[in-house]
């Protein structure tokens, strides 16, 4: 497996101006990790596109629909991160991220933990301990407050691991995804669930600089990417915002970054004790 964590007493910067995702992408030491100065949650995010309209995720899809439009953009996002074939080899990930909430300034510490071919586990640590599991059809949230373990709705864990990167990025290879062009840099995805994401790429990386999607109260959420790194042979965000009708609530910043450590859905679906 593959390691990265920053560690305290170096320097960094970083310069993010407007819609241009971080250019500076290093990619002569695929391992090498700089750690980020302790002014770097205060960047400002790159540009947030507007909404998208409701017509857009609702147009119809046919199952399994390649768009040809979309499998060319989105094989020049495949080698932007790092190869069509990097991205398949990908088979777990652990990511340790600080989040911080705009409202008050809280923080929180999240581990996100992915295990091909689609199923993602998240533990939230702040005033409580939060957890959540989706199989990429079923899925549990628990919580320390009641310490009882709740279905999450099919939408919920449907689109919990089908919007997660890098596995979105190898649709193309779903029979059962569709894709479809709806403007010159974005992509719609659907999966069998008809759980659908748009991602929005980057024209000049050719990396995704934003994806969207709805929640089940018919808000549309976002989560914008820059501070892009190779690790593995794949370039992974290492800093993110996430908004709720463009409104910003929430900036990660990656600590740590685990690959292919071989971790199981066994492992990840036991319930927390």
């Amino acid at each position: 497996g593959t390691d990265i964590e920053f560690r305290p007493g170096s320097h960094f910067s970083i310069e993010v101006s407007d819609s241009r995702t971080d250019q500076r992408l290093s990619r002569s030491q695929p391992d090498a990790v700089t750690p980020p100065h302790t002014t770097a949650s205060v960047v400002r995010a790159p540009y947030m596109s507007p909404s998208i309209d409701s017509t857009v995720f609702n147009q119809p899809l046919d199952s399994g629909q390649k768009d040809p439009r979309a499998l060319e953009l989105l094989s020049q996002v495949q080698r932007a991160m790092g190869g069509k074939s990097a991205l398949a080899a990908i088979h777990d990930w652990q990511r340790a991220t600080r989040n911080t909430w705009t409202a008050n300034g809280g923080t929180t510490m999240e581990t996100t933990t992915f295990a091909a071919p689609q199923s993602i586990r998240e533990e939230s640590v702040g005033g409580n301990r939060t957890v959540t599991f989706s199989d990429g059809g079923a899925g549990w949230a628990w919580s320390s407050d009641r310490r009882l373990r709740n279905e999450l709705p099919t939408d919920t864990a449907t689109k919990l691991s089908f919007r997660a990167l890098p596995a979105l990025l190898l649709s193309d290879a779903d029979p059962e995804r569709a894709m479809i062009l709806v403007g010159p840099s974005a992509i719609l995805f659907a999966d069998k669930h008809n759980s659908r994401v748009l991602m929005i790429v980057d024209p000049v990386s050719l990396l995704p600089k934003q994806i969207n999607w709805t929640n089940l109260d018919g808000a549309q959420l976002q989560e914008v990417y820059w501070d892009w790194r190779l690790n593995a042979n794949v370039m992974w965000w290492f800093q993110m915002a996430r908004s709720r009708n463009n409104q910003e609530f929430l900036r990660s910043q990656v600590l740590s970054l685990r690959i292919n450590r071989g971790v199981t859905l066994q492992q990840i679906s036991q319930p927390y004790q």
